[in-house]
């Protein structure tokens, strides 16, 4: 089996990608509510 090299993205398009993948789940639909968010004191 051949080994496919690893394309290492930035710092910053790495974060962007994170980012767009995080708000999909956040942002809702009307058929799928927005995600509840609860902020504690533990967890930010």
């Amino acid at each position: 089996m051949a080994t496919v090299p690893v394309r290492k993205l930035s710092r910053n398009a790495h974060r962007q990608r994170v980012h767009r993948r995080v708000r999909t789940r956040v942002e809702g639909t009307p058929e799928r509510p927005r995600l509840c968010v609860f902020r504690s004191l533990g967890h930010i």
